[in-house]
Order: C-alpha cells, then structure tokens, then sequence
C-alpha cells in the first residue's frame, strides 16, 4: 500500500499549491494546501480492499513530509544547483515529448470514419481469419419454466428460415433480458467466451450442431432454452461486425504510426528548410 500511495505524492503537490486558501482542507504546510476533494480523488485510485481510513493518515502524512521536503528544497535554491537542473530540464523535455505524441495519437484516433474502418476490413480480412470458433446462439432465460418450455415448443415447430424472425418475437416476450437474447442472436461471439460463469449452459452448447431442436435446460435456479443457430469454424473468414473491436484497435495503432511518421518526417522537412538541422 505504501508504494501506491508514493506513487500519488507528486501528483497531490502540484495541485496543492493554492495562491488562495481554500475554504476546505484536510492539511496545510505554510501556503500549501491539500483539500478534501483532492485526497478523496487519490483514495478512490487506490486499489479495492485497502483500509482508507489507514490510507488516508498515511497519505495525508506522507503529504506533509513531501511538501516540508520540497518548501526547504526550494528555500536553499536548490534547482540551482547543474545536476538537480539538468535532471529537472529532462524531465520537462521528457514531460513535454510524451505530450506531443500524445496530441499526435489523439488526432489520428479522432479522424476515422465507418468507410475507414470497411476498407481497413476488406482490405486485411483475408489475415483476420479466426483462431477460435464463433457462434451465433438462440437464448432465452427465465425463471418461469413454463415460459421457456412455450418458446421452445414454438420455434421447434417453424422451419429454420423462419426461426430467427421468430425468435425475435418470443425472445422480446419471455426473456428475463430480451436485449442479451437479441445481441447473441443476430451476431457471432467467440464461443469459449460465452456463458463462462453457467458451466453447464456452455457445455450443452459446445455439443450443438445448428441442425439441432432447441432445447430447455435448468441452471442456478434459471431455465435456459438453448439452440445453435449456426457455427463459424476455426480458419473462417469473420464478417466485420464480429471483429468490429479488433478492427477498429488495429486501424488506430496503424493510423497512429503513420501520422506519427508523418508528423516528425514534417518537423524535420522544416528543420531542414531552416538550416537547424546539423550532423557531424
């Protein structure tokens, strides 16, 4: 816990230095101030389980510390001194580089449209095929057992062409989460990823074959009906609004190289034209 609270310290001196008192604060070193909110926003970025009540003290001591510390610091002018100067020079140069490549992301990610991300797909589909199977999968869960057992019936008794458009109606009526049932209906998810908390709900889909009647299952008190609508094997090429996510990601980390590239080959074109530019 006291690494994650040091971690904190550099942050809560910087915002503590009021040229005004606030009219609220936790503590105070000469015209250093640290408020409540800003201790309460610290706390909250520590991690899940910890005492506060012991996190605080420690942080509000650890502030106190730190700012006699740096008060005395900059009393004895010590930013004067060549080796604290350069170290703070690059830091600054550090701060301020990390910045500007993040402007640089920041504006590429900001820039890409629907037909960018298609063309990204068309173009790279062929290296996307998939490592895991996808499944399309008809699921209704309720506590009523009658209610799942009715839904089953119904769509066990309509041919498979109109099933999906069925299942719509009976998935909006009976579903304690008619959403859900939509979303695993109508597109492809990973099937090793799905129902990874009910066991026994994944291995009967792991078992399914899309020829198969829909079937009713009971699991933690829930009744499931369960039916594979259909299944993409390993080495498919996946349609985008399955690997829409991954897409995206990856048109960002390559939008974001070639902007960088652009960005810096600009300033050096520049430097150039200047004459700033020197190598011996």
């Amino acid at each position: 816990m006291r690494a994650c609270i040091c971690i904190l310290l550099a942050g809560l001196l910087a915002a503590c230095q009021e040229s005004q008192p606030p009219e609220v604060f936790v503590a105070r070193v000469g015209n250093a101030f640290l408020t409540q909110a800003e201790l309460d926003t610290r706390l909250a970025s520590l991690a899940v389980g910890l005492d506060t009540t012991e996190a605080r003290k420690q942080l509000i001591d650890q502030w106190i510390t730190s700012e006699l510390l740096y008060q005395e610091a900059r009393r004895l002018r010590l930013e004067a001194r060549e080796a604290v100067r350069d170290r703070l020079e690059a830091s600054e140069r550090a701060v301020l580089i990390e910045a500007m490549v993040s402007q640089v992301h920041a504006q590429a990610s900001a820039v890409q449209t629907r037909s960018d991300v298609t063309a990204y797909f068309d173009t790279n589909k062929e290296r996307m095929r998939l490592l895991e199977p996808f499944v399309r999968i008809r699921h209704i869960s309720s506590s009523s057992r009658d209610s799942v057992e009715l839904a089953a019936e119904l769509l066990n008794a309509v041919p498979p062409s109109a099933a999906d458009s069925l299942f719509d109606i009976l998935s909006t009526r009976f579903a304690s989460d008619p959403a859900a049932s939509h979303a695993l209906s109508q597109n492809y998810y990973p099937e090793a990823r799905l129902f990874a908390n009910q066991p026994e709900v994944r291995s009967v889909v792991g078992r399914m074959t899309p020829d198969m009647r829909a079937r009713v299952i009971a699991s933690d008190n829930t009744w499931h009906l369960l039916q594979l609508a259909d299944r993409a094997p390993v080495g498919s090429i996946p349609q985008l609004a399955w690997v829409e996510d991954l897409v995206v990601s990856q048109l960002n980390i390559e939008t974001r190289k070639r902007n960088y590239a652009r960005t810096v080959q600009k300033l050096r074109t520049e430097a150039d034209a200047r004459e700033e530019i020197e190598i011996r």
